[in-house]
């Protein structure tokens, strides 16, 4: 689910012709690193630290929970974490999960 909310926000984000979503997953150390980056609008100057707070939202239709939801889906259920890892208004954003390894 959480992969899913990641790439349905990218492709609302996604307001240009050629929009692009790049899904990445490659090992970290012991754990794996799964990266969501789109060529959208970005996360607006200032907005980077709530984006993950309930009921936050760049959108006007949505509710706010999609992050914040998935943010505690990653690390309460998988103990993980999901961050912003990079953003620039404009030229899309990127998130990041980080899992340990199953086993």
């Amino acid at each position: 689910w959480v992969l899913e909310n990641l790439i349905k926000n990218a492709v609302n984000a996604a307001d240009k012709t050629e929009g692009r979503i790049h899904v990445t997953v490659r090992r970290q150390g012991s754990g794996v690193l799964v990266t969501v980056r789109d060529n959208g609008r970005g996360v607006k100057a200032g907005m980077e630290g709530q984006i993950f707070r309930p009921g936050v939202s760049t959108r006007d239709r949505g509710w706010g929970l999609g992050l914040a939801l998935s943010r505690r889906i990653v690390a309460d259920y998988h103990g993980g974490r999901l961050e912003l890892t990079w953003t620039e208004e404009g030229k899309g954003a990127e998130f990041a999960i980080a899992l340990p390894a199953a086993g």
